[in-house]
């Protein structure tokens, strides 16, 4: 069995592997991977890891894709963390589909644009 840290080091690991990817995203799949980021974010949120300690590597990432992240984040720290299994996943449902329409109602990648 794996230790937490080793556990949290996998976590960062795969947060930082996704994020490289999503920096190369081409741009019909950047709302799938708004959604998985999303979901990831929030499963380590309710997993009660702190999301200070997502690592990323800032130069793998657009200023415009740090900004969104940054705010995926924020936004993800404003949601209690709940004990209860089913409201946990539904929290993560909930916070991957609100991200969803957000990038679907607009261009998230390029947020500081005018249209």
């Amino acid at each position: 069995m794996k230790s937490k840290t080793e556990q949290l080091r996998m976590k960062r690991f795969s947060i930082l592997l996704f994020l490289v990817s999503v920096a190369h995203a081409e741009v019909p799949n950047e709302c799938q991977l708004v959604e998985e980021t999303s979901a990831m974010l929030m499963q380590l949120r309710q997993s009660g890891l702190s999301l200070d300690d997502v690592d990323f590597n800032p130069e793998a990432l657009s200023a415009k894709e740090q900004v969104l992240l940054k705010g995926m984040i924020d936004d993800a720290k404003d949601v209690p963390i709940y004990q209860i299994p089913l409201t946990r996943q539904k929290a993560i449902d909930d916070f991957k589909a609100k991200w969803q329409e957000v990038c679907q109602s607009a261009d998230v990648v390029t947020p500081t644009e005018t249209r």
